[in-house]
Formats: C-alpha cells, structure tokens, sequence
C-alpha cells in the first residue's frame, strides 16, 4: 500500500490536515513500516509533554471506541485482542476516576 502523498504535501507545506487524513497517514504508515511499534513508542514518549498528552487522548480515543466495539460485538479475531483489551483498560480508567 502506498503511503498517501496528497497528505504527505499537505504536511510538507504546512497545511491543515483534519482527523481522517491523519488517521489515513498513520494506517497507511503502520501497513508500511510492520511491528516497529518500539521504535515508535521512544520517539513520542520523548516528544514535547502537551504533544504527548495530545497523542494520549487520540488513543484514549481509539480505545474508547475498541472498547465500545467489544460491548456491540463488532469485532473478529483479527482485531478481538485490541477490543477486548480495550474493554478492560477503558474499564480500569473509569474504576479510577480517570475517565
């Protein structure tokens, strides 16, 4: 699959890109680059703290929705430990008062 090149110029040139387009890039990019998810966890937990807090709250959404996923059984074994996993850690952030 190929990286999306219109929303890479966007980036390049500065122009806004909105929340479909960066969820695009970044599927395209993870299809791309296999399980790297290492190399791509030290780099955003080094990353300015309000970037941080802001990628945190993109995947605390993502988990809300896996989560929301689980508890309408839409998932298959493809993505089953994502949502289910999501349910538990959504879950503990709710027993928590973290959410």
């Amino acid at each position: 699959m190929a990286i999306n090149q219109e929303i890479l110029d966007k980036i390049t040139n500065n122009k806004y890109i909105d929340g479909s387009e960066l969820a695009k890039l970044f599927m395209d990019l993870v299809n791309s680059m296999g399980s790297r998810s290492e190399d791509f966890s030290e780099v955003v937990t080094r990353e300015h703290r309000y970037l941080q807090q802001e990628a945190f709250n993109m995947f605390l959404s993502c988990i809300q929705k896996w989560q929301r996923a689980y508890l309408d059984d839409r998932f298959d074994p493809r993505n089953e430990y994502a949502c289910k996993a999501s349910k538990v850690m959504f879950d503990a952030l709710r027993d928590n008062g973290l959410y």
